[in-house]
């Protein structure tokens, strides 16, 4: 048996939306991307959403229009997607890796505040495995240091709730709808929201080349990009979003199954059990070293059961070339190498959950 460690769940209403399309003969700038705009905004709350082609480009595009310049320093998380990161590095600001919380393994507010100096202007939040993090830490420190920020929300999508605390602080969130997400615009995708109109019409500008939003549309009248999302994107990301709640109550239950399976098992930490609400992105474990997390990676994928090992940013050669050290960061180093994260997906199955944790509880055992 072969499990994947994401599969996208493709129904009947989505295979009807790409016909949709596909019978209008309209491929791009049309209906579809407006409604799922309207209709994606109006889920989180929000005023304004601007659709793209992924979650990096939607991350490139909010650091622009959020007005952060060369030489800023912006406060972010070294346990993240190296999306986070590039998009700071891109636009020469100089991201400030803060360590992160071992149980959240979110950043730490506390951590955060000591290292802000008179070069740092923002705050790049990451909701990291679904779990918002200390919003009202962070809300406390922008406040009080006159910093803007945006968040990562690329882990986190889930409907507007005063329950589940991500988009309330940002001055710009950024979505992902890649095919691992709990939402998909047919394998890519990414949104900016927004309740400031002015971010969202550069964006909208942004997106298209930098072509005028409003009168002479042929005008472009800021250099920009193509970072368009197509309607068939757009119709298969509007099929999906009417069956969130679904995707997400699938995802919740298959990691309780998760945690019922493993909880007893010496040697493996489940998830932390935060009382705030978690979009089930992922379900991962965590070993006692990296020893065993290595082998039992190896030893599973013998099993054909996929998994991944989640990597640090200050890692990859880039940034190390430019000075940072994963010493400097010693509970992400722990983190990233002791983590492994499991299958999860809407279709995944009991009895599948349940082979893979005998598989788990059976490797763990023979290596103690």
């Amino acid at each position: 048996m072969v499990v994947q460690l994401y599969q996208p769940l493709i129904g009947t209403s989505e295979k009807k939306a790409v016909m949709r399309v596909l019978e209008s003969k309209i491929l791009t700038r049309g209906e579809e991307l407006k409604k799922f705009e309207n209709e994606f905004a109006k889920l989180i709350g929000k005023k304004y959403a601007v659709a793209v082609n992924s979650g990096s480009s939607a991350l490139s595009l909010a650091v622009k229009a959020i007005g952060w310049d060369k030489g800023d320093e912006i406060l972010t998380t070294p346990f993240s997607y190296i999306a986070s990161a590039n998009s700071l590095t891109l636009e020469n600001q100089k991201p400030i890796f803060v360590d992160i919380d071992p149980k959240t393994l979110n950043m730490s507010a506390k951590s955060a505040e000591k290292l802000i100096t008179k070069k740092t202007k923002g705050i790049l939040l990451v909701h990291i495995y679904g779990l918002p993090v200390d919003i009202s830490g962070f809300e406390k420190i922008a406040q009080k240091y006159h910093l803007s920020v945006i968040e990562d929300c690329c882990q986190a999508i889930f409907p507007s709730s005063k329950k589940y605390l991500v988009g309330k602080l940002g001055d710009v969130c950024v979505y992902s709808f890649s095919f691992n997400k709990i939402v998909t615009t047919a394998g890519e995708g990414g949104i900016i929201a927004t309740n400031n109109f002015k971010f969202a019409s550069f964006c909208r500008s942004l997106r298209d080349q930098g072509r005028n939003n409003r009168r002479n549309w042929l005008c472009h009248v800021v250099p920009g990009f193509n970072y368009r999302l197509t309607e068939i994107q757009a119709a298969f990301g509007r099929a999906q979003l009417k069956q969130i709640c679904i995707f997400i109550n699938k995802r919740e239950k298959i990691a309780k199954w998760y945690s019922l399976n493993l909880k007893e098992v010496k040697g493996i930490s489940l998830p932390y059990n935060s009382k705030s609400l978690r979009s089930w992105i992922f379900y991962y474990i965590q070993l006692n070293n990296s020893f065993v997390r290595n082998r039992l990676a190896n030893e599973l994928k013998k099993a054909q059961i996929t998994t991944h090992c989640p990597q640090a940013i200050p890692n990859f050669p880039e940034y190390k070339k430019n000075g940072y050290q994963i010493n400097q960061y010693p509970k992400t180093k722990q983190a990233v190498s002791t983590i492994l994260e499991l299958p999860l997906y809407p279709d995944l199955k009991y009895w599948e959950v349940k082979y893979i944790c005998s598989k788990i509880k059976e490797i763990v055992n023979q290596i103690r």
